[in-house]
């Protein structure tokens, strides 16, 4: 069985009873596989033969979703109020969460709309196609949070195939500062005054250290915490504070 859920409208796959939005034969495409292009930055070399190397990025996943909207009488719907349900997800021009449930596994990325959606009338008032495009601007599908509890020291890992950016929170006090050190040989220094019980959190995707439900970074910081590759346990050790805890998602490619 295969479930889309996007903005609060779930489409199923035709193996739920009175059903109104159903997948077509085709009805997910740009989701599975790498589906995505790589880009890569060049950097001249002046008075230099060639260009600098440089690391290449994964580009945006548009995604595809189409589905028929059938309503029967015994649906209790009027075909106009199925089709304006669906027209209206993520029309406010925000993000949403894109989850689709595969049977063995469920995934998600966060979508907007892309483009205008596409509604063919097959029999009128009773059945229509609809097909919309979403965008995930992260290209990356992911698993539900993964709680790692706090400790002076954890072993961190993550069962997707892609690398992954994690979130610590260290617990205070902290005088005069405190270390995170990490089995990759990455080492993060931060400067002291976290209160007792306060919690600084130090996220991998921008680097940033907020103190206390500060909304902006804290400055002084040294180092950053690493993004965990696939299948590798990495250590990371507390010192200086009274513990670390972690937030992980599982990354798929």
């Amino acid at each position: 069985m295969t479930f889309v859920t996007i903005d609060g409208l779930l489409i199923g796959d035709g193996s739920t009873v009175e059903q109104l939005y159903t997948l077509t034969e085709n009805g997910i495409t740009g989701w599975r596989g790498g589906g995505v292009d790589f880009r890569r930055e060049r950097t001249p070399r002046p008075a230099r033969h060639g260009e600098f190397p440089s690391r290449g990025y994964k580009s945006g996943r548009l995604v595809r979703v189409e589905f028929e909207v059938l309503t029967p009488p015994s649906s209790g719907r009027s075909h106009v109020e199925a089709i304006d349900r669906a027209l209206a997800v993520l029309d406010d021009g925000g993000d949403g969460e894109l989850r689709i449930d595969d049977g063995d596994r469920e995934l998600i990325a966060t979508a907007s709309r892309y483009g205008e959606p596409e509604v063919t009338t097959v029999v009128e008032d009773l059945l229509s196609v609809v097909a919309m495009r979403f965008l995930t601007p992260d290209p990356r599908r992911y698993s539900d949070e993964v709680q790692f509890p706090a400790a002076s020291s954890l072993q961190l890992f993550h069962r997707g195939n892609s690398t992954t950016l994690p979130e610590l929170r260290v617990v205070g006090p902290s005088a005069g500062g405190y270390t995170l050190t990490f089995s990759t040989g990455d080492v993060v220094t931060v400067p002291g005054g976290l209160a007792a019980g306060a919690v600084d959190v130090l996220s991998a995707g921008t680097q940033w250290v907020k103190r206390a439900g500060a909304t902006t970074p804290l400055l002084g910081v040294t180092g950053h915490v690493p993004e965990l590759p696939p299948g590798v346990t990495v250590t990371v050790t507390v010192a200086g504070a009274t513990s670390v805890a972690a937030t992980i998602r599982d990354a798929f490619t």
